[in-house]
Parts: C-alpha cells; sequence; structure tokens
C-alpha cells in the first residue's frame, strides 16, 4: 500500500515537474503576431523596379507594426516613459526579435505605389526585457528636455460614415409614333344598250251594200270582211361592267429615347475627438523630448479670439459630403491670429499648429487571423506658425493604417492609436530632418 503510493506521489510531482517547465516554456516563447502593410512609391512599375523597393516597403511594415504593438496591454504602459529615440531603437530591434513572413503585394500602376504586407511574430519576453533597459537609460531625459520643447498645438479629429441614403435612378422616357396612310381608288365602268323593234302589218277591208228596191223591198246581205295580218319581231341587249381597283400603304414609325438621372446619396458624417487620438500623440511627444503638446483647450486660456472646439465640430459636420474635411479659412486664420498672440513670458508661445484627419472605414475580416480589421485613412499637416511671416507646411502624412482586434470596437480603438502615432512619429521625423526642432 505504501509502495503504491509513493509510486502514486511520484507520478504525481513528475506531471507536476513537467507542467511547470512547460509553463515556463510557453512564457518565454510567448509570442505576438501582428499584421500590417508597408506601402513605398516606385520610379516604376518594371519587375526590377519593384524588388529594388521591397527592402522599404519593409522598413515601412516594420514600423507600422511597432505602432500596433505599442498599442497592446503588454507594452503600452511600458512605452509612456521612454527616453528620446529609443522608439526608433526598439524598431530596429525587431528585426532580431521577430520572424518577419512575406504575405503579399499589391502594385498600383497609376500610383506608381508599392504595398506589401507581412506577419511579424514577435517574442514578448525579450522585446519587454530590451524596453526595460531602455527604461533603466532613461535617468529623467525627458524632464529635463521639455524645459526647451517647442510647442504644438494638435487639431486631431476622427471621420466615420454615420449613415448612406441612396436614391433610385430618375428615368424620363420619350415615344415617338409616325403612321403614314395613302388610299389609291381607282373605279371604270361601261354599259351597252341595244335595241330592234320591228312591226309589219297589214289590212284589207272590202265591204259591199246593195240595195234594191223594186216595188218591193228586199234587202242584201252586207257583207263586211276584214283581212288583217301582223307580225311584231324585237330584242334587246344590256351590258355593264365596273372595275375598282384600291391600293391601301401604311407605314408605322415608332422612335423611343430616354435619359436617366441618379442623384448622388446623402452622406451624414460623424465627427469626434476620440481619446486614443490625443492620449498616442501625447506619448510619442513626450518621449521625443523635442516637442510639447498643448490641449487646444488649455490654450484658449492663454490668448484671444480663439474659436471654440464646438464651433470647430460644427463647422465639420456641416460639410458637403463633396467637401473634404478640414477647417474653414475663416477659422483657420482665427485660429493661427490667436496662437499666434501667445507669449513666451506667459508660457503661452507656440511654434506649430497641426491638423489631421482620421477617416475610418467600414470593418472587415482579416484574412489570416479571422479577427475584424479597421483600416484608417490618416491624412495630417504641421503648420509652422512662428513670426509674423505666412504659415508654411512643413510636415504633410498621409498614410492608410490598420488595427485588428476580437470585435469592431477594439479594432477601431487600435486603428486609431496607430494612426495617431504615425502621424506624431513623422510629424517629429520631418521636422528633425528639417532641423525645425
Amino acid at each position: 500500500m505504501y509502495l503504491k503510493n509513493s509510486i502514486a506521489n511520484r507520478a504525481l510531482l513528475t506531471a507536476l515537474v513537467g507542467m511547470i517547465f512547460t509553463f515556463q516554456a510557453h512564457a518565454q516563447t510567448s509570442q505576438v503576431q501582428i499584421i500590417v502593410s508597408g506601402s513605398v512609391q516606385l520610379k516604376s512599375t518594371s519587375s526590377s523596379a519593384v524588388r529594388e523597393a521591397r527592402p522599404q516597403a519593409l522598413e515601412s511594415a516594420t514600423k507600422n507594426a511597432w505602432r500596433l504593438m505599442s498599442t497592446r496591454p503588454e507594452f503600452v504602459s511600458k512605452v509612456q516613459t521612454l527616453p528620446p529615440g529609443a522608439e526608433d531603437q526598439i524598431v530596429a530591434k525587431l528585426t532580431d526579435e521577430c520572424i518577419v513572413t512575406d504575405l503579399d503585394q499589391e502594385v498600383d500602376k497609376d500610383a506608381k505605389r508599392l504595398t506589401s504586407r507581412f506577419r511579424f511574430d514577435c517574442r514578448t519576453l525579450q522585446l519587454q526585457n530590451y524596453i526595460a533597459s531602455l527604461q533603466r537609460n532613461n535617468s529623467g531625459t525627458v524632464q529635463n528636455s521639455e524645459a526647451t520643447a517647442s510647442g504644438i498645438v494638435f487639431l486631431f479629429f476622427a471621420e466615420k460614415v454615420k449613415s448612406i441614403t441612396t436614391y433610385d435612378p430618375n428615368v424620363t422616357k420619350t415615344d415617338s409614333r409616325n403612321i403614314s396612310a395613302s388610299d389609291n381608288l381607282k373605279s371604270s365602268s361601261s354599259v351597252s344598250e341595244k335595241s330592234e323593234f320591228a312591226v309589219k302589218g297589214s289590212a284589207n277591208v272590202a265591204a259591199s251594200d246593195k240595195v234594191a228596191t223594186s216595188g218591193a223591198s228586199s234587202a242584201e246581205l252586207v257583207k263586211t270582211k276584214v283581212d288583217a295580218s301582223g307580225r311584231a319581231s324585237g330584242s334587246a341587249s344590256l351590258d355593264a361592267s365596273q372595275n375598282v381597283k384600291r391600293d391601301v400603304n401604311v407605314s408605322d414609325t415608332r422612335n423611343s429615347s430616354g435619359s436617366s438621372t441618379q442623384k448622388s446619396a446623402d452622406i451624414e458624417r460623424e465627427i469626434s475627438r476620440p481619446d486614443k487620438l490625443d492620449s498616442a500623440l501625447k506619448q510619442v511627444f513626450q518621449t521625443s523630448g523635442k516637442l510639447s503638446l498643448i490641449d487646444y483647450n488649455d490654450m484658449q486660456l492663454c490668448v484671444e479670439g480663439a474659436p471654440g472646439m464646438d464651433r470647430i465640430q460644427d463647422e465639420l459636420r456641416k460639410l458637403k459630403p463633396d467637401q473634404s474635411l478640414g477647417l474653414t479659412q475663416e477659422t483657420r486664420l482665427a485660429v493661427i491670429r490667436s496662437l499666434r498672440s501667445g507669449k513666451k513670458e506667459d508660457g503661452c508661445e507656440v511654434a506649430f499648429f497641426a491638423t489631421g484627419i482620421a477617416k475610418i472605414n467600414a470593418p472587415g475580416r482579416d484574412a489570416v487571423t479571422g479577427q475584424t480589421r479597421v483600416s484608417v485613412d490618416v491624412s495630417a499637416s504641421v503648420l509652422s506658425i512662428k513670426g509674423g511671416g505666412l504659415p508654411k507646411t512643413v510636415v504633410s502624412v498621409t498614410q492608410q493604417i490598420s488595427g485588428t482586434g476580437p470585435d469592431e470596437t477594439e479594432a477601431t480603438n487600435n486603428a486609431l492609436t496607430a494612426a495617431a502615432r504615425l502621424v506624431g512619429q513623422e510629424t517629429i521625423s520631418q521636422l528633425s530632418a528639417q532641423a525645425g526642432i
């Protein structure tokens, strides 16, 4: 009995040790999978030009992969305290800690643009340890750099189609008919009448009358003779003929024509300022140490004449579907004028004013993971408003980025976060290249 229990306990202990080692091995090999695309402009659409552009497309996809990964729970809390330039080092590290699989590619011949899609299978634990090492080297760099950071005000909006009303075509038809007829009637008649009648006759009358009186009276019979003979003959004929000829010709010609008028669909847009956009931008600018993001509502405390946020959003909602989403000329000038009125000694100086639009597209299904996939078309521009001259566009960003998740809400949030990080990083990159910050 004791032997059986001992064997059973030993087997249980062996199983538990195996489970522990299995768990540790799983933890060490835990991976995060990201599917992203990278786009690059082509010199031409020839096969050789496409091959030459593949490494650049992979580089673009690697940056997008980190932007999406940084929104995941295992990384999002760690990137908030990264030192300036740390995220560029993390992107470079992905080539060592990720297995990259080439999925597909598409060449837009009209735009001369290559878009390649890749799957990144990255080791989570190794990346977390690397990020932790970068944080240990931070040593207050971010706090010290904020004192010299340039101020930027960013108005970032999300656009989503709320409803679409379509109309049936208005069809107009014209039917013309031409009927012509001709009636040609010809009639001829002839009548021939012939008659002949002949009468022949003779009559002989002989009469004798004799009366003699001789002392006596005597009388002689009076004899009268009438000899009459007669012959009558005749013939008559009537010939009548009539000829009628009638020709009737009828022609019927019908012509039909029509036109169809299609009324444009009425599109109602939903305009918002999701927290995901602002928080992601703050993380990027904070870790860069080169730009200090100033909230627009806070800026209104420093300057006068700045249009209210409600007014700006109402104007955006009233734009027609065929108008691109953006500030009206009047509002844009009013914002710039008010931001320029901020004084440095009051801590209200702003060097850059930026606007961005993230257009949320309809959700779909990711072909590889089966999760919900939402793409966002993001466009942004940054104006330099330092000094009193004309505002100058110093940064321009136009790109599409996607996010995935178990449902539409999470996929949209991930896509918006990645879009904001993309805009923030491109802003810093382009301004640094121009030695503007």
